[in-house]
């Protein structure tokens, strides 16, 4: 066999998941409205993602021109990609893609040539508590003497303007003096989205949607033509009604989880065709919309944003691209996919999204340039949609004119420019590596590299974690109780082991604690795999807990009993304790009794790889796991 055939089947044993997944989505053909666009490109039509099939949570909704909605990033996060894969968009605009990579436990690259894309990107993966942002608010002085250095008054009232400079100075001050923290930068970005808009719940009088910013003379006009002044806003008031909004639906746990994802995302301002801060083959999925034609000026739609952070919008307006003529978008996108291949891991995506416009069909250009790079194309997908307000501003009409439909060309990295001899090397050097046996790993590393999470340690002598085990070993005795009642009705011991859990998360219930089955980052409740239950202790942690069972004669051998398989949809969500209850099974008239039972802690054991992790009895039920033992 020669070396591409070898490396082209290792590709298929390594990234076979995914392929299967592509191969799950090429059936999409067989029944959907399937036809051959005019360049030869395959096309699916239907309503991948609409508003009503997955309510977005509440954190993305920051206003700004021409961004797409969450739904759409988290149809091809979901299929085509994994935990802690890394998630590119090289045109962040508002940060949809990062934050709904950020919550669905993958690593965003957010880069945007504009740095307001940062300020309202970065401060949303470390979303600070109401009380947090309250106290903050409280501590920062407003002098209600200050004035702009520049005339605003057709925006605002004098007293709202001395509030929102006193503010800028503050944020101004604390970047400058290096004490600017996540509470600042949540302030910051939330009043950076608050600055005008057509409602009361923004700092200016009624201005244009908040998604752009009118200059000093349209904002005169709208002004005189609705005979109106600018009226006093609270500006403390308005940032912490916003602040309680995007809040909504951040639990303990996705906030904890979004901090830990914090600690890995990168945030860049480069040109898209010259991504000098991302490594080659480094990018799992790259989600993103590049900017339109002549459509949007980015700089003066966040004229007054620059201002308020301290920007001169007058100095970004040569480092932005518009395009104003086809030709010019066609190379634009070229240069862009060229850089995108690049960066992008072998067997990696790149969904790329454009609009339609009266003059072309934009995903037949940019279907062409990624072939053109050496991208393969899986299918181009056309979500039908309603208009919008903001359609109809850019002058939508009736699938005539403007963007209407999402259209999402799918490419991978794949064929024969991936055999290249530095990634010859590279396999080289990691089939060496897998070729030798993996034994002896700590289950608390396997966990955080799979999930991105902690495994954490038990303390007996942390007070919390005593009061734990009293609880556990109260619920699991009830437990044995309940089983014993009747028995269970089953063939073999570890169907009977399946049928315990239930006992268990009954019994937990029972004494206060919220036990059920682990939630995958998806949100979705899932029964099978590592681990059976999670539930929360009286100080709100939470905790997972395994249920087994096993034999007193099996404990010193080396039979596997503990298997944890990766997956791409891993239900662990959160940093906790990792705890496995053990139940010894009698038989008797056909039924199995409990008599005994083992709770462990998982921290310490090791695992071995054999096509999954796992531990055999003997490194499982060694003296120093175990916390409690009970028998009848």
């Amino acid at each position: 066999m020669n070396i591409k055939v070898f490396i082209e089947n290792f590709l298929k044993l390594i990234y076979g998941e995914k392929m299967k997944e592509n191969e799950e989505q090429q059936m999409l053909f067989n029944f959907g409205k399937y036809t051959i666009g005019n360049k030869g490109e395959k096309r699916i039509y239907g309503n991948f993602w609409t508003n009503k099939q997955r309510q977005a949570n509440s954190i993305h909704e920051i206003s700004y021109h021409a961004c797409f909605k969450p739904q759409l990033p988290n149809y091809f996060l979901r299929k085509y990609s994994n935990l802690r894969s890394i998630v590119l968009d090289p045109f962040a605009g508002r940060g949809t893609t990062a934050i709904e990579s950020a919550l669905l436990g993958r690593i965003p690259i957010s880069n945007d040539i504009n740095p307001i894309s940062k300020i309202l990107t970065e401060p949303r993966m470390q979303p600070p508590r109401y009380d947090e942002i309250l106290e903050r608010l409280n501590n920062i002085g407003f002098d209600e003497n200050l004035e702009t250095d520049i005339d605003l008054s057709m925006f605002y009232h004098k007293k709202t303007e001395a509030e929102i400079v006193s503010l800028k100075n503050y944020l101004q001050s604390r970047k400058e003096d290096g004490k600017e923290d996540y509470i600042d930068k949540w302030i910051r970005m939330v009043a950076t989205n608050r600055l005008t808009g057509h409602s009361k719940s923004f700092f200016s009088v009624y201005s244009l949607p908040p998604n752009q910013s009118a200059t000093k003379e349209e904002q005169i006009r709208i002004n005189k033509r609705l005979q109106q002044i600018p009226p006093y806003r609270d500006v403390k008031k308005i940032i912490l009604k916003k602040s309680k909004s995007l809040l909504k639906d951040i639990t303990p746990s996705i906030r904890e989880n979004l901090f830990e994802i914090a600690k890995y995302a990168v945030f860049l301002e480069e040109d898209s065709r010259d991504l000098k801060g991302i490594e080659s083959n480094y990018v799992d999925l790259t989600i993103t919309s590049p900017p339109f034609i002549n459509l949007v000026d980015y700089v003066k739609d966040n004229w007054l944003r620059l201002w308020f952070n301290g920007y001169d919008y007058t100095s970004l307006k040569n480092k932005v691209t518009i395009l104003n003529k086809l030709a010019d978008w066609a190379l634009f996108i070229r240069d862009t996919l060229r850089e995108l291949y690049r960066v992008t891991k072998p067997m990696g995506y790149v969904a790329f999204e454009v609009g339609e416009t009266k003059n072309a069909d934009l995903s037949e250009i940019v279907y062409e340039k990624g072939l053109e790079v050496g991208f393969q194309h899986i299918a181009t997908f056309i979500n039908l949609q309603k208009f919008t307000k903001t359609s109809n501003i850019w002058g939508v009409d009736n699938n005539k004119k403007g963007t209407n439909t999402n259209r999402i060309v799918l490419f991978q990295k794949t064929g024969d420019k991936l055999i290249d001899e530095e990634y010859v090397k590279e396999l080289e050097e990691t089939i060496a590596k897998m070729i030798k046996p993996l034994k002896g790993i700590p289950l608390k590393i396997v966990i955080k590299s799979l999930s991105g999470f902690e495994v954490l340690d038990f303390d007996k002598n942390d007070p919390r974690d005593k009061e734990l085990l009293n609880c556990l070993v109260r619920a699991l005795k009830n437990a044995v109780e309940a089983i014993n009642k009747e028995g269970i009705d089953s063939a073999r011991p570890n169907e009977a082991g399946n049928a315990v859990e239930s006992f268990v998360k009954e019994a937990l219930t029972a004494i206060g604690c919220e036990a059920e089955t682990p939630n995958t980052l998806a949100g979705k409740k899932k029964s099978s795999g590592y681990p059976d239950i999670i539930f929360k202790d009286q100080y709100g942690r939470y905790n997972y807990l395994e249920c087994k069972t096993f034999n007193q004669k099996d404990l010193n051998s080396s039979l596997r009993t503990f298997y944890l398989s990766p997956s791409s949809n891993f239900k662990i969500t959160t940093n906790a304790h990792h705890l496995l209850a053990s139940f010894e099974m009698d038989k008797k008239n056909d039924r199995f009794y409990a008599k005994g039972l083992k709770l462990l802690t998982l921290e310490k054991i090791k695992v071995d790889v054999k096509n999954e992790f796992n531990a055999n009895n003997k490194e499982l039920y060694r003296e120093d796991n175990i916390l409690f033992e009970y028998y009848i």
